[in-house]
Parts: C-alpha cells; sequence; structure tokens
C-alpha cells in the first residue's frame, strides 16, 4: 500500500488567498482510490485559535481493504499564525499498528533549526524561511499566493526537509462527489523517474485541495477526492 500512504503525505500543494480571507476552522473528508478502486476516506481539520493553529488528518482503509490494511495513520501539525502565514512547532506522523515508526519535527524558528526524530534517531539540520510540514503546506498556500504561477517550498516528513516546486497548469471544472468546482489545477515539478503528483484547488472554496493525484513511476495511481466540506 505503499503509494497509498504516500499520498497521505503528499499533500502539498494550494495557492493563492490573502490572509484575512483564510477561515477560521475546517472539516474535510477525501475519498481514497488506488487503482480505481476505492480503499477509504481520509478526514482532515483546521482550528484556529487566535495566533495558534492545529491540524489534523486521520487516513484509514474501509469496507473489505480494512481487512487487508489494518493500520490508521495519523498527521498532527501545531505552532503560529504569523504575517507571512503557518509557522508549525511541532509535527507528528503515527501510525496505530507501528509506533515505533512515529516521526516527529521540532521547529525552532529562533535557533533557525530543526530536530527530526525518526527510527530511534534525531537529527538537526538549518530550518529554511518558510519550511513547513507535509500536513501545514495544505493550509500555507491560502497565506502565501503562487506568484507568477510557481512556487518553491521546503517541506518536512518528520524525517527530511526537501525542496519542492509547483507550477501552474490550468484552469478547469471538475466534478466531485462534494459538487462541481472551477478549479486551479497545479502539479509539482519533477524529473523522469520521479513521482508526479496533480492538485486542483477549489477557487470558490478558499483554494482548498478537492483533488489530488499521484502516480508512482511504473505508473501505479492513487487519488484522493474530495466528499464533504465544512467551512466555518
Amino acid at each position: 500500500m505503499t503509494n497509498v500512504k504516500l499520498l497521505f503525505t503528499l499533500a502539498a500543494l494550494i495557492s493563492a488567498m490573502s490572509a484575512h480571507a483564510a477561515p477560521g476552522d475546517m472539516n474535510l473528508t477525501y475519498e481514497l482510490s488506488y487503482k480505481g478502486f476505492s480503499v477509504g476516506e481520509t478526514k482532515e481539520s483546521f482550528k484556529r485559535t487566535g495566533d495558534n493553529y492545529k491540524l489534523e488528518s486521520v487516513s484509514k482503509a474501509r469496507g473489505v481493504w480494512s481487512a487487508f490494511f489494518k493500520e490508521q495513520i495519523s498527521f498532527f501539525s501545531s505552532g503560529k499564525v504569523a504575517e507571512d502565514g503557518l509557522r508549525p512547532a511541532r509535527y507528528e506522523q503515527r501510525r496505530s499498528k507501528s509506533p515505533q515508526k512515529t516521526r516527529v519535527a521540532l521547529f525552532d524558528w529562533g535557533a533557525n533549526s530543526i530536530e527530526m526524530q525518526f527510527d530511534g534517531k534525531n537529527e538537526k539540520t538549518e530550518l529554511k524561511p518558510g519550511s513547513q510540514d507535509t500536513l501545514s503546506i495544505i493550509y500555507q498556500f491560502m497565506f502565501a499566493p503562487l506568484k507568477d504561477g510557481t512556487s518553491k517550498v521546503f517541506m518536512t516528513n518528520g524525517k527530511q526537509l526537501e525542496a519542492y516546486e509547483f507550477r501552474k497548469v490550468e484552469e478547469t471544472s471538475i466534478d466531485t462527489p462534494a459538487g462541481t468546482f472551477n478549479t486551479i489545477h497545479i502539479a509539482r515539478v519533477s524529473q523522469p523517474g520521479e513521482t508526479r503528483t496533480d492538485v486542483w484547488l477549489a477557487k470558490d472554496k478558499k483554494y482548498l485541495p478537492v483533488r489530488v493525484v499521484v502516480v508512482e513511476p511504473e505508473g501505479d495511481k492513487t487519488e484522493r477526492l474530495i466528499s464533504g466540506i465544512n467551512i466555518e
């Protein structure tokens, strides 16, 4: 189920909203499919209290697939809402059946360093300006617009901090279980032999990602499609 797990952590990618227009609280539900089969769902929430934020994402298999993939995968991100958007303080990734695989990232903006805890290791590296985690980045782009059709950002998955670049592909309308949306289609800039990630952002729903497609180099396709939206 490598591709499904990858999709859970690749939520990279939203563009174009000003800070004053960003919603306070959101609850989202996505249908998850793998190779054309519906295999599970992701429930995600964004909570803001003053200058603090909390994010949570929980993914699990359902139906007959739950007999084969019993693990629940959860992601957590918390920190501050600053003038330049979200500034994570702590990121955590958990797997219900494999607690030894928990990953944690601690952001120290004062010292410009990030500590990553994984596989019994503790590693520190330089914290790049504007760095995000794999969960906060989805919401960060509501505060930091896509400039000149491209965006570059450093992102951590709790194990490493890497640079990602995204570009605008087109504007198009798509159908989902939650309705039809006018979207901006963006894609990660990837090289031959690398995983391709495409995201469709709903312009009339705060530029939330309503569709995410991940295609592995060998052709395996995983898709996440919005099925429920609650914005306060």
